[in-house]
């Protein structure tokens, strides 16, 4: 008996709403099989003998190597503070009076604002791990659904959508992790002449994970003391010089006294592999304590990416499918649409076992987290592709289809110039003169379609009143690797000097990131606005090139 709307709508409600407590029993004419001896998949061992089960809530992966890692990193930490904390006494036992005093003012002073300042930094690390456990959660409801309705079905395409407006909600917020709240730890080094400042090490433990992210530069002493305010110094010997101040400074660093702390802006997207998360950082900043002036500031072109997954690893869609959404979501995080995805470096710097981000899915070793082991796919049998299924470097992209490449959302805001050409056969290089200006926008309705128009002002020669316009236009296009985009154009003018034209050319938009060069031609065809022919100079030739923008 099929199923009528009503029932599929309460197995449907009944699924999402209950997750998985309860299974699609809502069916009344269609109870599943017994599970067969086949259809019964026994929890898979990973290659760091992790196990990895399908039932149960999601977490983040972490692999006994990386738990590992972990620990080595906080021991390390531990142990080096203790060493420079003691080194530190060994010093402040050979100073004067006045300069431990000075030390000790200036200790108080970042620790009590450290203390009172740790409520007022809150992660928002929690939100996206909620967010990430609410797709995964989806995603079994998904496979759950394909056991008893066709992949095509109602049911469902609905619950895919729910699923995307969730990879969504995910991906469009920016996160913000703190030294505060214990995800980043800061640790700065003595100081150095040679850099005029403080080699300050950023460690992460961001979602448990000691590998995803971490960060070294240097701390100018400009930056810190002289721009960024004295420390409490002497006043009856005028405050402190640098000398006395870079002691004073490395007294506190020695002692892990939060001097400065860090905040990670930072973006988490889909992977490529399955129940993989990628996770892009935004921006790093270290700020004094006392005064909350900014030291340091990092911006996304020099920070590293990093990879990690959750588990069960749970595969929705073809890896194509997979890659391109996680294509699409990398332009989204970094504004970039040069189309370098998946090979990037992730964390050159970072302790444990970083490693470099090949594109791999879970079977291999991805960057900043090696808890892409594993690679298991639960429920209808789907697999992640057992192989090179991500990134521009993988298998799952072909050359065609990373040359002929979607344009997505495109719009430019473009100014041309123009030369009319009357006469091909006689055309001389003194005859090269202006011809138009324009001012152009147009956007994308479809991967190889625009529309748009503008503004026109023709020169019609120095003893002639110019001519102002206004044009429509539409065409189509391909777009070749990213960044050329060679296009068919049809365009229609008026201008105040009683003119309709009708144009047909062609070009090349050549962009880098948001910056668009344009060379275009075209045949252009001229007449008055009462329909006759104007003049013998009705129909010409134009050639132009052109600046603009694209976002």
């Amino acid at each position: 008996m099929k199923l009528g709307p009503l029932h599929k709508n309460a197995a449907f409600l009944l699924a999402v709403l209950l997750g998985t407590a309860v299974p699609v029993r809502a069916q009344a004419a269609r109870t599943p099989p017994p599970a067969r001896e086949s259809d019964v998949k026994p929890p898979v061992r990973s290659e760091d003998g992790m196990i990895l089960r399908s039932g149960g809530e999601s977490s983040v992966l972490v692999s006994e190597q990386e738990q590992q890692s972990l620990d080595r990193q906080r021991e390390t930490i531990s142990k080096t503070d203790k060493r420079r904390a003691k080194a530190d006494k060994a010093k402040r036992d050979g100073y004067d009076d006045w300069e431990n005093s000075v030390i000790s003012a200036n200790y108080r002073q970042f620790k009590g604002i450290a203390e009172g300042e740790k409520d007022r930094h809150d992660s928002s690390g929690p939100l996206a791990l909620e967010r990430i456990q609410k797709i995964e959660k989806m995603k079994q409801n998904i496979l759950r659904f394909e056991r008893f309705y066709d992949k095509e079905s109602e049911e469902v395409a609905s619950l895919m959508s729910s699923l995307e407006d969730y990879y969504g909600e995910l991906e469009a917020d920016t996160y913000t992790a703190s030294s505060f709240s214990g995800e980043l730890i800061v640790r700065a080094a003595d100081y150095t002449e040679a850099k005029d400042g403080w080699k300050a090490t950023i460690y992460s433990e961001l979602f448990g994970l000691p590998s995803l992210f971490s960060y070294s530069g240097t701390v100018d002493y400009k930056e810190l003391v002289k721009k960024g305010g004295a420390l409490l110094g002497n006043k009856s010997l005028g405050g402190l010089d640098k000398q006395q101040s870079i002691m004073v400074l490395d007294s506190l660093f020695a002692r892990a006294v939060p001097v400065l702390f860090a905040t990670l802006k930072y973006k988490v997207i889909r992977g490529t592999a399955a129940s993989q998360y990628r996770l892009i950082p935004i921006s790093l900043t270290l700020t004094r304590m006392d005064n909350l002036k900014e030291v340091l500031s990092v911006q996304r072109s020099g920070l590293p990416q990093g990879i990690f997954c959750m588990t069960p690893q749970l595969a929705i869609g073809s890896p194509s499918e997979t890659v391109e959404a996680a294509i699409h979501a990398q332009d989204a995080a970094t504004g970039n649409g040069s189309g370098k995805h998946g090979s990037s470096k992730s964390n050159s710097k970072n302790s444990g076992s970083a490693k470099k981000d090949d594109g791999k899915n879970a079977g291999g070793k991805g960057t900043g987290s090696s808890s892409n082991s594993g690679g298991t796919s639960s429920g209808s049998g789907k697999s992640n592709g057992g192989g090179n299924t991500s990134g521009s470097n993988g298998g799952g992209i072909s050359f065609t289809e990373k040359m002929l490449s979607k344009q997505k959302r495109r719009r430019v805001l473009l100014l041309t110039m123009d030369t009319a050409i009357y006469d091909p056969a006689n055309y001389d290089k003194r005859d090269l003169s202006l011809n138009a200006m324009k001012l152009n926008f147009d956007f994308a309705t479809s991967d190889y379609l625009f529309f748009g128009g503008g503004l026109a002002w023709r020169y019609m020669g120095k003893n002639t009143e110019s001519y102002y316009g206004a044009f429509i236009n539409g065409g189509a296009n391909i777009t070749l690797f990213q960044n050329f985009r060679p296009y068919v154009l049809l365009e229609a003018s008026a201008n105040t000097g009683a003119e309709l034209g009708l144009g047909v050319g062609g070009g090349l938009d050549i962009t880098i990131k948001h910056l668009v060069l344009n060379a275009n031609m075209a045949f252009n065809y001229v007449f008055d606005a009462d329909l006759k022919v104007g003049n013998k100079n009705s129909t010409f030739a134009t050639a132009g090139f052109g600046i603009g923008f694209t976002w």
